[in-house]
């Protein structure tokens, strides 16, 4: 950054470029980049990203309609910890969207063979405009359900770095709107 003292070594191991301002989403990131010590973070105006959101219709929401998003590497321990529930609440349509680079656990949702538990390959906005809640894990999905209104269980995997905002708005505010599943 401009304000950085000069330092001759090109190397990253021994000096880190600091970036002369930085801008974050929502006052968690922004918690985040402080709490690392970082300067001049500001809130974005509008988040692009989430531009899509504007497009979500909730008008005709499903009772009984589950939105369970899998983070890139998490599917299979995600599909491990429902498929029991699933299984056992037939009356409940769960519908599985996977990240979008990740193959392996889509089989597993199609071997399952279950009428209630549908692989989901249709478009975001398509689930968010009807489903009565959604399960993530540290998935983006959960904090764009949060911002529509929708009910969010987030599952909180052993041995994986939970990183979702989801879990600090939910100990900061007592948040009935969102649950959490530590396991």
């Amino acid at each position: 950054g401009k304000k950085e003292p000069k330092i001759k070594s090109n190397s990253y191991i021994e000096h880190l470029p600091i970036p002369d301002e930085i801008i974050a989403e929502n006052i968690y990131a922004k918690q985040v980049y402080e709490d690392g010590n970082f300067k001049n973070v500001k809130l974005m105006d509008e988040i692009y990203r989430l531009d899509y959101l504007k497009n979500v219709d909730r008008n005709n929401i499903l009772p009984q309609t589950v939105l369970v998003a899998a983070a890139m590497h998490d599917g299979k321990q995600l599909f491990s910890y429902l498929k029991d529930e699933m299984i056992k609440n037939r009356e409940v349509k769960y519908y599985f969207k996977f990240h979008p680079k990740v193959k392996d656990v889509r089989e597993k949702v199609i071997k399952l063979n279950k009428d209630n538990v549908i692989s989901a390959n249709q478009h975001l906005t398509h689930y968010l405009s009807f489903v009565s809640k959604v399960i993530v894990t540290q998935s983006s999905v959960g904090y764009e359900a949060y911002l529509l209104g929708i009910p969010v269980r987030v599952v909180s995997l052993p041995n994986k770095i939970n990183d979702s905002p989801l879990l600090d708005m939910v100990s900061e505010s007592n948040n009935k709107s969102i649950t959490v599943d530590f396991i």
